[in-house]
């Protein structure tokens, strides 16, 4: 259920214009996780680091959470999933 950089370059796709539709690629982030609700948690709390596993499931202080930080930059917030997001609750 993820997508890595390998993966769309393997596919040729690296120069497909829809990057270019982006203010922001994470390239180089790493979710340390083998699925992708942890991987989720750690992206939208990026703004503090890396989260143990076991804290993962615990509430973050404001300040961590990475979209509000660049939405108070003036980035507009989008969502975009490959998944209609009722696996595990993922949207609540």
């Amino acid at each position: 259920c993820s997508l890595s950089w390998a993966d769309v370059d393997a596919a040729g796709l690296m120069s497909h214009p829809l990057w270019s539709h982006f203010d922001i690629q994470f390239k180089d982030f790493n979710s340390a996780t083998s699925y992708s609700g942890p991987a989720a948690i750690r992206l939208l709390r990026a703004s503090c680091g890396q989260t143990s596993h076991k804290n993962l499931y615990q509430p973050a202080g404001n300040q961590c959470y990475l979209f509000d930080n660049l939405a108070k930059l003036g980035f507009t917030q989008h969502l975009m999933l490959g998944h209609n997001g009722q696996f595990g609750n993922f949207l609540k």
